[in-house]
């Protein structure tokens, strides 16, 4: 039998899509959101001992929610139940966020709840939700930069695919951002070519994966040798602007 005094109170407040679920049950519980796992890949050759590692990956991250319904009939359990399964069910990850995280978001899709049996209006469940993403983001940041070679360092704890963007003074014919090695030579480059006029508003988006001029898509403009980069966190990093940009992202976390 489950002890209400186990049970976290209300103000233990859940939202998901911007809506706040916490009035439809008590949480007892909550998984997936420590210490994050990893596959990790290994071989091994003939009769030698142990393996070698091939590699390492994050896994879709799993957030379950183990709760209880609490109403005063069965009745109304059902009503609040549909209500909530109408508000979960969405199409796309959406933003989850917890009391205890207000300053980071999940991306989560609801998957499905395991529920026990149900006594007069209540009901122990647990809820699982999927992020594809498994990373956790923070507070969005914005860095400027003249053209030329700047030094950057990511500020959270897991790889960021940045939005650069650049709003022309001038007219131009192409626009490019490398990030460099050591040396200053060239690691990765996008490079732009396309008839800027002055106020127009590049925004390459690495995340998404689009390139578009005042909110309009230019995909034929990507150049063909151009390599989509993330930065990684807490190293400092050369970059290569051709013209006055900036860089804003989420900072991200596992």
């Amino acid at each position: 039998m489950i002890s209400y005094q186990e049970i976290l109170p209300n103000q233990w407040k859940i939202t998901f899509n911007g809506i706040d679920i916490s009035p439809f049950f008590y949480v007892k519980s909550t998984g997936g959101r420590g210490v994050m796992g990893r596959e990790v890949n290994t071989a091994t050759i003939g009769n030698r001992p142990g393996g070698f590692l091939r590699g390492t990956r994050i896994p879709v991250r799993v957030i379950t929610i183990e709760v209880l319904f609490a109403f005063s009939s069965e009745e109304e359990l059902k009503k609040k139940q549909e209500e909530l399964t109408f508000i979960l069910h969405t199409d796309e990850p959406k933003p989850l966020i917890f009391h205890d995280e207000p300053d980071r978001t999940y991306y989560a899709v609801f998957e499905n709840i395991s529920e026990s049996e149900e006594q007069g209006g209540i009901q122990p469940a647990t809820l699982t939700f999927l992020c594809p993403d498994p990373k956790k983001y923070g507070a969005a940041s914005s860095y400027e930069f003249g053209s030329g070679i700047h030094t950057f360092t990511n500020p959270g704890y897991a790889d960021i695919e940045p939005k650069i963007e650049c709003i022309f003074t001038e007219g131009g014919t192409s626009y490019e951002v490398s990030l460099l090695n050591a040396d200053n030579s060239v690691s990765k480059t996008i490079k732009i070519l396309y008839k800027f006029i002055a106020g127009d508003t590049l925004v390459i988006d690495s995340a998404k994966r689009k390139v578009t001029c005042n909110g309009n898509l230019i995909m034929t403009a990507l150049q063909i040798q151009s390599d989509w980069f993330k930065i990684p966190p807490r190293k400092p990093i050369k970059m290569n602007f051709s013209h006055k940009s900036s860089i804003k992202f989420d900072e991200a976390y596992l």
